[in-house]
């Protein structure tokens, strides 16, 4: 049996792979930046830069 033009072999569609494969790259950005502002107040401590500087690392 020949799997549909939109589907693998094992009859996922492509654009639910695409929707799967886009939450987890949001999941990682959003994971991302959440433990760089909690870590945040420590590098602040420890480096003691600006606020503008911290502003820069964040963005």
């Amino acid at each position: 049996m020949a799997a549909h033009a939109g589907t693998y072999a094992n009859g996922v569609p492509r654009s639910a792979l695409a929707v799967v494969l886009l939450a987890v790259a949001q999941f990682l950005v959003v994971f991302d930046t959440t433990s760089f502002a909690v870590a945040l107040p420590l590098v602040a401590r420890d480096r003691g830069p600006a606020i503008a500087g911290l502003t820069w690392l964040l963005t």
